[in-house]
């Protein structure tokens, strides 16, 4: 048995601190001198049975189910391209990861991969983003499968038609990607919602800038970023104002090379295992981004 400290975070809500840290920075221990007493300090998620400073005694079970609880993961879109190299390097971090796709096949191909690299992938979940009924079903079979779950990224999404521009655009083109980019992560998210506030979660939107580049600008992909940044923005504000334990933000990785964009490389373009570095790290920098729209890219160097 150990001698735990709960710590509460009072600056934010009360689950600020316990999803903010990797495998090694969840909890540290102290001594405390006068008593040579072995302390481990836990940021606890609930302030309704903790006091700030209480100590408590904790069984080593416990303990190790309070770890766990703060490191689940699920990452939509993550057989390939930047959701591979974040569901990579969030495992490397000591995340277990719950693999997001549409195709078995691939899935399972993904899932091989990571695990020879020792990553602790729990399974995968067939999610796709345009239907509806199959999310709602999705969505059960996570909180009955990974009750744990605390980090949900939602990467997955389809480009549109980025070789026209938008007088060429076709109306079924602009529909369709709404749908998956939008409606479908938005149904997604709310259907996670439940499961994600029990666990104190955070929410992160892969994504592109709202404002409009004049270097490059599909119509179709475009609009359906900007409309999951203001879902972002909206569920922000109203996280705040109600006091849920959730945090939400959209995380812009920049040009990176990916079949997104036909595995273009160009330079100043990034490659997935620079992003989902830079990602993980994000992820585990005891911060509260709440509300923010965080730039990867100017924090990737160059070679």
């Amino acid at each position: 048995m150990y001698r735990y400290l709960f710590v509460i975070d009072s600056r934010t809500n009360p689950c600020a601190a316990s999803t903010r840290f990797c495998s090694s920075k969840l909890y540290t221990g102290f001594c405390n001198e006068e008593t040579k007493t072995d302390y481990r300090v836990v940021f606890s998620c609930s302030i309704r049975h903790f006091s700030k400073g209480k100590a408590v005694t904790l069984h080593r079970k416990t303990r190790n189910k309070t770890l766990q609880m703060r490191k689940t993961v699920l990452v939509t879109g993550a057989n390939k391209g930047i959701g591979f190299g974040i569901a990579k390097h969030l495992g490397l971090c000591g995340w277990k990861v719950i693999i997001g796709a549409r195709n078995e096949q691939r899935a399972e191909k993904a899932i091989g991969e990571l695990k020879s690299q020792g990553i602790d992938v729990l399974g995968w979940v067939h999610i796709e983003l345009k239907d509806l009924d199959g999310i709602d079903k999705a969505a059960k079979e996570i909180a009955e499968r990974y009750p744990e779950l605390s980090l949900l990224v939602n990467n997955a999404g389809i480009p549109g038609d980025m070789s026209v521009d938008s007088q060429h655009t076709e109306i079924n083109v602009i529909q369709e990607t709404l749908d998956v980019n939008f409606v479908g992560t938005f149904a997604l998210t709310k259907a996670l919602i439940p499961l994600l506030g029990k666990n104190c979660g955070r929410i992160a939107n892969i994504t592109v800038p709202s404002e409009i580049s004049p270097y490059w600008h599909p119509l179709a992909y475009v609009a359906s970023k900007a409309a999951q940044n203001a879902m972002m923005g909206v569920m922000a504000i109203e996280f705040q104002q109600s006091g849920t334990p959730l945090e939400v933000f959209s995380v812009h990785p920049g040009p990176t090379t990916t079949d997104l964009n036909g595995n273009m490389s160009l330079p100043g373009f990034h490659d997935i295992e620079t992003i989902g570095q830079k990602f993980a790290e994000l992820i585990c920098d005891g911060k509260n981004h709440q509300g923010e729209f965080v730039e990867l890219y100017p924090i990737v160097k160059e070679d």
